[in-house]
């Protein structure tokens, strides 16, 4: 899975690499290679800075998002475009760019990205692509830590069963696990004697989610499902 996460103004470029080859004084021609196929894809937009102010969406210098996205609310698909482009988010009706990320992200593929921050507080952008394969009589989920109170580890298990995500670090995608809806989920950080549940029949069989995971305090943390369409 790929997965999208920088810090401004420190830019990581995914998906592009280039090599340079010297052998002596002799230069290999390389065939030229075709270049990928240009196209839309879809991202969808979510901000996960409690404190932040409403977030706009942009590909380069192009406002992408219709409306402002505050904390806890997520887009519908938004179009942009393939190729080597940024994505960033910037606070609503400014300039002020507040995280950033160059990217090649591949056509006709679907993608979730966050506006977080990372344990020093400066603005990250974490995601990934969006699997729309589903399991029969399973519910498909991704985890992502991005609560900043609580930056300890996640364990997520569930009802009398092992660990089905294991140390989750804060800002960290995990890969897609399956889980039975008819049991609820248990969510401890390292340190922590009482779970947060996810509650038995939260989920339904045969859908995709993403959960994040937030809070307000040290004391109080969160979660936020998405379903993917």
């Amino acid at each position: 899975m790929l997965v999208l996460k920088n810090r401004v103004p420190k830019f990581l470029v995914l998906g592009l690499m280039s090599m340079t080859v010297l052998l002596g004084a002799c230069t290999k021609k390389f065939d030229a290679q075709p270049e990928p196929p240009e196209g839309n894809l879809k991202v969808k937009v979510v901000n996960s800075v409690i404190d932040s102010d409403p977030q706009d969406f942009y590909q380069n210098d192009s406002k992408i998002s219709t409306s402002p996205v505050s904390f806890g609310q997520i887009s519908s698909y938004l179009t942009v475009r393939s190729g080597a482009k940024y994505l960033n988010f910037r606070n609503s009706g400014t300039a002020t760019v507040k995280a950033s990320i160059l990217t090649n992200l591949p056509v006709d593929s679907y993608f979730t990205v966050f506006y977080a921050k990372d344990i020093n507080g400066d603005g990250v952008i974490v995601g990934g692509g969006d699997d729309k394969t589903t399991v029969t009589g399973k519910a498909k989920i991704r985890f992502i830590h991005l609560n900043s109170f609580l930056t300890n580890n996640i364990t997520v298990k569930p009802d009398g069963g092992s660990a089905i995500v294991d140390n989750l670090q804060y800002t960290r995608v995990y890969n897609y696990v399956t889980a039975d809806p008819a049991v609820a989920l248990n969510v401890t950080y390292s340190g922590s004697n009482s779970p947060i549940v996810i509650p038995a029949g939260t989920l339904t069989a045969g859908k995709n989610y993403t959960i994040w995971f937030s809070g307000t305090s040290i004391n109080n943390p969160d979660y936020h499902i998405i379903v993917q369409e």
